[in-house]
């Protein structure tokens, strides 16, 4: 079967197929590209240039997620896979996304399949370059992959794509077949999509699935609202509305899904530029944000997440000051954290000092990310922390130093013997 890369790169018109296999991409991931994305300037699918070494880092993220033991860790191995090839559609890099997509064993192929269909759909592509990536990803969604939920979520990506395609009738079709979890992300999509002004039913609808009762249908609810509260900002009746729609209907989930939709309100008020409203957020997420009430593996990275609204929203010395007080946590209190969980909750702390403008710092506390998810005697979660570090710093832009690399690559070279 011609895979999803090989027909990616040939719509692009680079590389050339051989048994059905991609010979070189090379000439599409250095290729010049305007940095305005649109169906106008871009005609075919392409990677945008990328310096040598976020290159580089991308590679070795995907190697150290494809280290991990199959059997017995398929999942994680998949599902770490699945993240460098987020990393590769956040840094517009498609064709590289679909390359490592096609090495994903399980259902999660069909799913980054799709992602990548739906970001060419986003910024401007045709159905003439988002359908082959749709094919395929239905292809797989038609297979039996244990649980049904693994399908369906292939299905509401796909319709998601197909929304913003215009195929309103199709992707309606779909979530009529799919379970509620699922069918709900689709009214994320819906809001952004759909033209005119259809703010009333829609937040009819989005009470309707809050209504259900059901945690996950009310989290894909709260992103949603979250969209109405960005796309009628400037209606300050409506943005009000929505924000107090929100506070409604999260009742009592847990206060980092909270964090998280708080959030995309503050980079929503960021975008419209009122700095005011972000600070506003900011503080409510203050009223959660207890280092008392929390383990300081959950702490530091929901803490560092807020730094960057901050620093955007121009209390500089403040996010400096924050940053240096997680700082002073990590050192003083870091080696109390357990030692699967460590690496993770300070990779947040590198990317805060990155935004507020001090790479320097960012670079060291990445060393530290390093070492502390070496410190694991388990292959997978070694595996893991090392492919998200390497995922951060290439989204980031931070080149690794010589000592840096030397040590990733002996610790890729250690978990690749074992």
């Amino acid at each position: 079967m011609l895979t999803a890369a090989a027909i990616l790169i040939e719509l692009a018109g680079c590389g050339k197929r051989t048994d059905n296999r991609v010979q070189s991409t090379k000439s599409c991931t250095t290729e010049t590209a305007n940095p305005i994305l649109s169906a106008q300037v871009l005609q075919k699918p392409k990677d945008w240039p990328l310096t040598e070494f976020q290159v580089h880092l991308l590679d070795l993220a995907f190697e150290a997620a494809t280290l991990i033991p199959v059997p017995p860790f398929a999942k994680d191995r998949s599902l770490a896979q699945e993240k460098v090839v987020e990393t590769c559609l956040q840094l517009h890099q498609p064709v590289r996304a679909i390359r490592y997509a096609d090495q994903i064993g399980d259902w999660r192929r069909g799913l980054c399949y799709a992602k990548t269909a739906f970001y060419l759909a986003g910024q401007g592509y045709g159905a003439e370059y988002v359908q082959p990536g749709l094919d395929l990803a239905e292809q797989i969604a038609r297979v039996d992959h244990g649980q049904q939920w693994r399908n369906d979520r292939i299905r509401a990506k796909i319709a998601q794509t197909d929304l913003l395609l215009g195929k309103i009738e199709q992707a309606e079709q779909i979530g009529r077949q799919i379970e509620d979890s699922e069918a709900a992300v689709l009214m994320q999509t819906r809001i952004q999509a759909e033209a005119g002004d259809l703010f009333d039913e829609q937040i009819k609808q989005l009470d309707a699935l809050v209504a259900l009762l059901n945690f996950d249908i009310t989290q894909s609810a709260l992103h949603a609202y979250a969209g109405l509260f960005d796309r009628y900002y400037d209606n300050p009746q409506r943005r009000a509305l929505t924000e107090e729609r929100i506070k409604v209907a999260w009742g009592k989930l847990p206060i980092p899904i909270r964090l998280e939709v708080l959030k995309k309100l503050a980079q929503s008020a960021l975008d419209h530029g009122d700095s005011d409203k972000a600070i506003d957020l900011l503080r409510q997420a203050d009223e959660y944000l207890n280092p008392c009430l929390w383990p300081l593996e959950n702490y530091l990275p929901l803490s560092a997440e807020w730094i960057e609204i901050q620093y955007k929203a121009g209390n500089v010395e403040q996010a400096r000051t924050n940053a240096d007080a997680l700082r002073s946590m990590v050192d003083q209190k870091g080696e109390g954290i357990i030692d699967i969980y460590r690496a993770r909750a300070i990779i947040p702390l590198a990317r805060a000092y990155h935004t507020i403008g001090d790479p320097e710092t960012a670079l060291t506390i990445y060393k530290q990310a390093v070492e502390a998810g070496m410190v694991n005697p388990n292959k997978r979660p070694r595996a893991e922390d090392l492919s998200s570090i390497c995922c951060s710093m290439a989204q980031d832009g931070i080149q690794p130093d010589a000592e840096l690399w030397a040590r990733m690559q002996q610790i890729l070279k250690e978990l690749g013997s074992e």
